[in-house]
């Protein structure tokens, strides 16, 4: 896996990385990861994926990201009632 690309974001460290024919686009933040897997047919090029990573794929990928802190949160809160 190589890192092609590195994006400046206020909310996540967004990394793309060309592995096995796919680009996947990594957004990370605290202790959550979302990956997006395209295949690298797809585009002609590297700043095309980045076109992907505009303002409303960031939106809603923070939405995800709050879903999956609550998740998280929840599940730790299990584990230490028990």
């Amino acid at each position: 896996m190589r890192v092609v690309a590195q994006i400046e974001n206020p909310y996540f460290q967004v990394t793309i990385h060309q592995y096995n024919d796919k680009y996947l686009i990594n957004l990370v933040g605290g202790p959550m990861e979302q990956v997006y897997k395209f295949p690298v047919e797809a585009f002609s090029s590297v700043d095309e994926v980045k076109i992907l990573v505009n303002e409303q794929f960031i939106s809603k990928a923070v939405d995800i990201h709050k879903q999956m802190m609550e998740n998280y949160r929840a599940s730790v809160a299990i584990v230490k009632n028990t």
